[in-house]
């Protein structure tokens, strides 16, 4: 320790020198110099000490031995890109001369920093030698700008302890290369999923900013012309490191942009601060390595457009069924689905089809007309379609029976013409009402004569809203009749028919909805007809050739010639006084009795019990006709009973006349009552004592005119077995009255009671 003279006042900059003295120790002769370390210390404004770093001074006392140390240090630019970098190495050279006249031993070189691993030499006087050490380098180091040591030489005299030897300093500069690399990249975000960029969407960019350097840059910051940058600043990058997530920008891509199929970015602008606190600046780039190059991120110009179609049919009349006027409304919205604009946009449509048929109208004109239409813009039109009968016969009922395409049509910049796809939309038409078709046909007159014209009239009606469209008429002529040419009108109208057999048709007859046709036609009675009732039929069917109602008859009754043809019956109803079966002289008739037909005619008698049936039928000329009559027991008088047959079948003759007469008279009734016990079991046949007993039954019928009733009363059990008695004892009866030759025919009825 030594102590130095005064203390002083120092301004900033200012430089004050201090002396000291020291007084050697036999230590220090022996040593043969002196090391010695000084620190300056003073007191700031705020009282606060400061203190400088220590300084070393060594001094050699004279008489000691000498030996000399010359450092320096060479920076080895290992991979050659002449800039330094952490882990390169700084070679030292450490070259030592004895400067005295003994030589010396054992010299060694100390260096804190780089380790001499050389062994021991001995150096005689006057000469030297090197000794060489390496040092690996550190960012640190290179930071710093330079790499500074003190190394120190040591040696002995033969047979003495070491003694310290020379020091020397060696300072290596490394020049900074601050660099920094800038990727700008950009990425276009298709919001809208169509594959191209359009106006309003955004590219995102990203920036990977890299220290290319051989030095630590903090506080890294970009700036852009046009992007607004978000992120940073940087705090440190070592060299060679890279960061990808700081900084961040977007842009919206503009309609200039597309028109221009790219958009070019200028490079931004990067700065970092270097250790020794100088600012790098540099300029980005789209990875090509060439700082200031612009980004350019490619934007596709494409043209294109969409059509969305819809379609309604508009129930005017609210009927629930397509009709004639009635309008189906389109809708077409048509999209600009490129980037680019255009211009004479409108839809393409070539009108419905109904059930595959083209429509009978044509479309409406488009409202609006073309228009233009920017990147993303659309535009609503409208149109009609007014339905016609044949439309809605096409394709009422039809699932998507009505199917209509459009597509959007429109012009680019370049005169080029654009499309979209087609848009098809079906729409369903109600199925129709169904058609309610009735026939009518009449006969003008009630009956003709042979070779007489019969007129006819035909009426169809339609009496739904649906349409039956052209209909077939055919009027089926019955035999024995012909066609009148030039006869027939349709709805007052003359028509000519075609003729095919005994088939006259009228064809393509228009019969709308609540529509009517009315045809007019006469047929004439040939002379080969028939006399009688005479049915004409006619029908009516659809072009499909499916029947629209019921066949509708009309007849005409054809007179008979009486002269020829038909045979009369007279006849009377009499009182058969002696019960002979005939009328005999003196027998009046009986009046209002009444004589029934097969046909159902009902014929009564007059005053006198007379009745007449005109031409009763039309006899077959070669064989004649049965013709049956029966009296109505229930009108003859109180009491009577017939005495003739009852009904009465006669034979007749075409041309003549037939007589038929009923007999009753006034008379007794007989009435056998029959039971089971009658019978054998079992058996029609009658036992012993009751068929003894038929004899005297028919004494009694002999005495005077009389009709019998015989009575069965059985159970219901045996009803079959009842009727063959009853059947078995009228029968035999009736033989045993014929065989006695009786004066008067005998009326047998019978009856069963069943239920005892």
């Amino acid at each position: 320790m030594v102590s130095v003279s005064g203390s002083q006042t120092l301004a900033p900059g200012a430089v004050a020198t201090f002396s000291a003295t020291y007084t050697l120790t036999q230590a220090d002769t022996d040593g043969w110099r002196v090391d010695n370390i000084a620190t300056a210390v003073g007191t700031a404004p705020d009282s606060s000490t400061v203190e400088s770093a220590s300084a070393r001074s060594t001094v050699t006392l004279p008489g000691a031995p000498t030996i000399s140390l010359t450092k320096s240090g060479q920076w080895i630019d290992t991979d050659g890109d002449g800039m330094v970098e952490a882990g390169e190495r700084v070679e030292f050279t450490f070259l030592v001369e004895n400067t005295s006249s003994e030589n010396l031993v054992d010299v060694t070189v100390d260096d804190p920093m780089a380790a001499v691993n050389e062994a021991p030499k001995n150096i005689n006087s006057g000469a030297s030698a090197t000794f060489t050490a390496s040092y690996t380098l550190t960012q640190s180091d290179i930071d710093a700008g330079e790499l500074h040591n003190t190394a120190t030489v040591h040696a002995s005299l033969p047979g003495e302890d070491p003694f310290p030897g020379d020091t020397a300093e060696a300072t290596v500069t490394f020049p900074a290369s601050p660099r920094l690399s800038i990727i700008k990249k950009g990425t276009l975000i298709d919001a809208n999923g169509n594959g191209v960029a359009d106006p309003g969407e955004e590219i995102e960019y990203t920036f990977v900013v890299e220290n290319t350097s051989n030095v630590t840059l903090t506080d890294i910051v970009l700036d852009d012309p046009e992007l607004n940058i978000t992120g940073g600043p940087i705090p440190s990058l070592a060299p060679g490191e890279s960061d990808s997530s700081t900084f961040s920008a977007t842009y919206t891509v503009t309609q200039e942009d597309v028109d221009n199929g790219e958009h070019v970015s200028p490079p931004s602008s990067g700065e970092g601060t270097a250790p020794d606190g100088s600012k790098y600046e540099t300029e980005s780039h789209d990875g090509s390595g060439n700082s200031g190059d612009p980004t350019v991120i490619p934007v596709e110009k494409r043209a294109a457009l969409a059509i969305t179609k819809t379609g309604e049919w508009l129930d005017a009349n609210g009927n629930g069924m397509a009709d004639v006027g009635e309008v189906i409304e389109y809708t077409f919205v048509v999209q600009n689905t490129g980037n680019v604009a255009l211009t004479n946009v409108s839809p393409v449509d070539s009108g419905p089809v109904f059930g595959g048929k083209t429509g009978a109208g044509t479309l409406s004109a488009f409202s609006p007309g073309p228009v233009a239409l920017a990147s993303g813009e659309s535009r609503t039109f409208n149109a009609t379609y007014t339905l016609a009968q044949a439309d809605i016969d096409a394709a009422a009922g039809l699932n998507g029976g009505v199917s209509n395409t459009a597509r959007a049509q429109g012009t680019d910049a370049s005169g080029s013409i654009v499309q979209s796809d087609e848009s098809i939309v079906q729409i369903s038409l109600p199925a129709p009402e169904p058609v309610k078709v009735t026939l009518i046909k009449k006969s003008v007159l009630k009956s003709v004569r042979r070779g007489d014209h019969a007129p006819f009239v035909i009426t169809a009606r339609n009496a739904s809203q649906a349409n039956a469209g052209a209909v077939t008429i055919t009027d089926i002529m019955p035999a024995g009749f012909r066609y009148v040419e030039g006869s027939a009108k349709v709805n007052g109208v003359a028509f000519t028919p075609t003729v095919n057999g005994n088939r006259i048709v009228f064809s393509d007859l228009d019969l709308g909805p609540q529509g009517s046709i009315e045809i007019q036609l006469s047929l004439q009675a040939l002379s080969s007809v028939n006399a009688g009732q005479h049915a004409n039929q006619a029908t009516i069917t659809n072009s499909h050739g499916e029947t629209l109602a019921p066949t509708a008859t009309a007849a005409v009754e054809v007179l008979a010639d009486t002269a020829f043809e038909c045979s009369d019956i007279i006849g009377t109803v009499f009182n058969d006084l002696n019960g002979n079966g005939y009328q005999d002289a003196g027998e009046p008739g009986l009046p209002n009795v009444r004589v029934a037909s097969a046909k159902g005619w009902l014929i009564t008698t007059d005053r006198h019990g007379r009745f007449r049936v005109p031409c009763a039928a039309l006899p077959d000329a070669r064989m004649g006709t049965n013709f049956i009559l029966k009296l109505d027991t229930r009108t003859l008088p109180t009491g009577y009973q017939m005495t003739t047959e009852n009904p009465r079948v006669v034979r007749l003759t075409a041309g003549k006349m037939t007589e038929v007469n009923f007999g009753a008279s006034l008379g007794r009734e007989v009435r056998l009552d029959l039971t089971p016990e009658a019978f054998l079991p079992g058996s029609a046949e009658l036992s012993q004592a009751w068929a003894a007993g038929i004899s005297q039954l028919l004494e009694v019928l002999s005495e005077r005119p009389s009709s019998l009733l015989v009575v069965y009363r059985g159970s219901d059990a045996d009803r079959s077995l009842a009727e063959r008695r009853i059947r078995n004892i009228e029968t035999l009866i009736a033989k045993q009255w014929r065989q006695r030759g009786s004066t008067y025919p005998l009326n047998i009825q019978t009856r069963i009671e069943t239920g005892y």
